[in-house]
Order: structure tokens, then sequence, then C-alpha cells
């Protein structure tokens, strides 16, 4: 199995940063094709911070609810889904203070205003969604070790911005529990809206025909490990003008 070590871990981000200097990042990262670390795991947030230097750093921590009756969002309590990488489960472990009050798709946001730790979003994929804020912000998508095919929620975004041409999703509203702090006596009802899959029609989908637009070619930085950066309104643009040529060009029969 593929390891990496501090020095190595701390040149390769440095062969990268120029990329980021100064931009607001979303990272995702596949620690199984990027390398496992032979120095201590805590320290990677930390090292990705202090080199990468980006204005703004968002990690997912996204989460399943636990109870449907009712639904519910902690904060602090509620853990991150199985599927996300080491990288979110370190990120909610350290930093569950900077989490984002998001009930489906939550992010760990390092150097955001101090406003919006407050600020619940009450959409999943809509136009008061963390997505909507992280295009309206003017965040870049960092894979690596990752493509983007298997990282990009933010897509579910976009369709939701063209829902009119979008036949295998709808948005459905159900209330949902958020508690902000570690006190669990105390939380807010809202009415969350969630662009939910139609059961009967198919929504299995891929990302790939965006991955491989020839207008996000300049995307890629490295090959290996595999490493890229996509700049949120560009996905937007290029992702809308593919959904408008042919709607259900995202999914997979």
């Amino acid at each position: 199995m593929k390891t990496i070590n501090e020095e190595q871990f701390v040149f390769f981000l440095k062969s990268i940063s120029k990329y980021t200097k100064g931009k607001n990042i979303i990272l995702s990262m596949n620690l199984m094709r990027f390398g496992l670390p032979l120095f201590e795991f805590d320290k990677t947030i930390d090292l990705i911070a202090n080199i990468l230097y980006p204005k703004e750093f968002a990690i997912q921590t996204y989460s399943n609810f636990q109870s449907f009756n009712p639904r519910n969002f902690s904060r602090y309590k509620t853990p991150v889904s199985n599927n996300l990488s080491s990288l979110s489960k370190l990120a909610f472990k350290k930093y569950p203070n900077f989490r984002f009050l998001s009930p489906t798709h939550s992010f760990v946001v390092f150097n955001a205003k101090t406003n919006l730790y407050d600020h619940i979003f009450s959409s999943a994929f809509g136009s008061e969604s963390i997505f909507s804020f992280f295009f309206e912000n003017d965040y870049y998508w960092l894979n690596i070790g990752c493509h983007l095919n298997e990282t990009c929620t933010f897509l579910h975004y976009v369709e939701s911005m063209n829902h009119e041409l979008i036949n295998y999703r709808k948005n459905v509203t159900f209330p949902v529990e958020v508690f902000k702090y570690k006190n669990q006596d105390v939380n807010i009802l809202i009415n969350y809206e969630y662009f939910s899959r139609i059961k009967e029609v198919n929504s299995k989908h891929s990302w790939v025909p965006i991955e491989n637009s020839y207008d996000l070619r300049d995307c890629l930085i490295k090959q290996s490990p595999i490493t890229s950066i996509y700049n949120l309104r560009k996905i937007f643009d290029v992702a809308t003008k593919l959904i408008k040529n042919y709607p259900s060009v995202f999914l997979v029969s």
C-alpha cells in the first residue's frame, strides 16, 4: 500500500500552492491513492492550511439523519457519513465548532465570517444551500488523489438551479431540528428543502461528462497523484450548458 512521509507531503503541497494561495478552497483527498501518512495524521489539516494558504478552506462533513421522527442535525453530535474520507472525520473530530449548519451537506469551514457559523442553511441544493454560498463566494474545488466525478456534489446544485429541465428529481420539504450548541436541550425547527430523487424514475448519475469537458481541460494540475482544481462558477456555466443541450446528460442508463 502506498505511503507518504511528512517531508514528501510538504513537498507536494508546496508544488500546488500557487493554485490555492488566497483562494476559497473546498478540499477532497483520497489517501488510499495519494498515500497513507507515516506521520501523525492529526497534523494533516494544519499542514494543508499553512502551506496551501487559502483564504477560506472547507472540508466535507456530510451526514445522514440518525432518526426520522423527527429528523435532526447537531453540529457537535451528528457523525460524518461512513463513506466520507479520513480527512472529513478528522475535521469533525478536531474542529466541530467550525462546522456549518447544513443538515445533510455540512462542511467544516476555516476562516469564514463569524456570523456564518450561526446561519442555518435551509436547503440541500437550492438557493438557500451551502452550495449556493460556495458559488456566490467564488470557491474552488480541489481534488487530491480523486476525480471530480467522485467528489463534486456541487453539481446537484447546478441541477437544482435548472430544475425546470430535470425530470428525475423534485423538491420536497420536511421539518428538521437543528442543534447549534453542545447543549442538546436547545434546538431550532426549520423546514428543510431537498432536491430528491424520484423513485419511479432512473436517477443514477455520473459526473464524467463534466469532468471530461474540453472547457475544463486546464483544471488538471497533476497526473500522479491525480490532482485537479475547479472553479465552481466555471463548473456551473459548463454544466448548465450541457443540461440545456441535453437534460439527461448526467444520467446513467
